[in-house]
């Protein structure tokens, strides 16, 4: 996998399953339109010419399939309920202050949620999937979640976010091994877990032991992929 990236060299975003599924959510979130303009802009740059990156670990892909429907079918409910609030209006205003009134919401037609399940399906289907059968991510990320390292917490082992996290930074070291100086991206909006961004992508403000692990491979860190777009660009 890292020989991809080496013959044909461009920043990388590793993305979470979160992150991939907030873009299916967009609509439902306050910045929901950078969301979904970011995503749209990263899977641009994954075409050729090739600007970037993206690598997802096997079990994102797992997590991804499993929950992106009901993602979808959130986003579809919102649209539902939006219409038939925005049709009460209208027929309120109709009454109350005839005129141009308030025009009812129609935004079903659209088919928002396909439209993002689409973009996310696009996503991964153009990453490089990394983790697969790798014995020393899965022994690494079992010592994580049994002395409690961030992604797991006391009570909160979390496997599955350690595996993936340990599986990053097994192919951050494996690119910086290399001589790859070029910018590496983790995005996740698990800040629960992972802990937050600070400005600029500085892992600073992550759980422990992350911020150490990141400074040492010079990973940065955005809590959604439009972020991880951006901190992802040519230098």
């Amino acid at each position: 996998m890292a020989a991809a990236v080496y013959a044909a060299p461009a920043p990388v975003v590793l993305a979470d399953t979160c992150a991939l599924l907030n873009v299916v959510r967009a609509p439902l979130r306050s910045a929901g339109a950078a969301a979904a303009s970011g995503a749209l802009a990263l899977a641009g740059r994954l075409a050729d010419p090739r600007t970037a990156w993206l690598v997802v670990a096997d079990v994102v892909c797992d997590e991804w399939a499993r929950d992106v429907g009901a993602a979808a079918a959130e986003v579809a409910h919102a649209v539902r309920e939006a219409e038939r609030v925005t049709a009460g209006l209208a027929a309120a205003a109709a009454i109350v202050a005839p005129g141009p009134g308030v025009a009812p919401f129609r935004a079903g037609a659209l088919g928002l949620e396909r439209r993002l399940h689409a973009l996310t399906t696009r996503l991964i289907a153009d990453a490089r999937v990394f983790g697969a059968d790798d014995d020393g991510c899965m022994q690494r990320a079992y010592r994580r979640a049994v002395v409690k390292h961030a992604p797991a917490a006391r009570g909160k082992p979390e496997a599955a976010d350690c595996l993936i996290v340990e599986h990053y930074l097994e192919f951050a070291r494996q690119l910086r091994g290399g001589g790859c100086d070029l910018p590496i991206c983790f995005a996740s909006s698990n800040t629960a877990d992972y802990g937050r961004a600070a400005p600029g992508g500085a892992s600073s403000a992550m759980r422990d032991p992350l911020p150490a692990q990141f400074a040492v491979l010079n990973l940065t860190f955005a809590t959604d992929l439009a972020w991880a777009e951006r901190l992802a660009s040519p230098p």
